[in-house]
């Protein structure tokens, strides 16, 4: 797995973690992934900065859910994706998946709202997830990228 790929991958465990317990993302959460997403969109990233956001990403996934760390019942919820599986998915899938990597890189580059950001990276690492869904997520952060507002974050923040 590549650099870019691990973090990927560690940014998927982060954001599986946030679901029910979105009132704990804090400024940092959302540094983090807005780091994340600009390094991988940068290109290949130094083996230093890679070690460096999968262990931050990592840490934080644990703050979000302690209790999925230890649970001796092991459900999978916050496990970070493998994104060597869009090599599995249909072409068209596959496509929308990558659409929506790149989609997400964009918004974190401009900083803007970091709740799409998470739901599309969120329905990435879902290996069943409606091709409609993709595309509306894709609508919506095309008209977010196209709107001349600077909608940094959502209002909690």
């Amino acid at each position: 797995m590549d650099n870019r790929t691990r973090i990927l991958s560690s940014l998927t465990g982060l954001v599986r973690s946030i679901e029910g317990n979105e009132d704990l993302i804090s400024q940092d959460t959302v540094r983090m992934i807005q780091d994340s997403l600009v390094t991988i969109g940068q290109g290949e990233a130094d083996e230093n900065v890679t070690q460096y956001l999968v262990s931050v990403l990592e840490k934080e996934k644990h703050r979000l859910a302690p209790d999925c760390a230890t649970c001796m019942n092991h459900c999978g919820r916050t496990d970070n994706w493998n994104p060597d599986n869009l090599d599995s998915c249909p072409e068209e899938m596959r496509a929308l998946k990558i659409h929506l990597i790149s989609l997400s890189i964009r918004l974190a580059q401009e900083k803007k709202n970091i709740m799409l950001i998470i739901r599309m990276i969120y329905a990435v690492a879902q290996d069943a997830v409606a091709k409609g869904f993709l595309k509306m997520l894709a609508e919506e952060a095309e008209s977010e990228l196209s709107a001349g507002s600077k909608m940094l974050f959502c209002q909690r923040f």
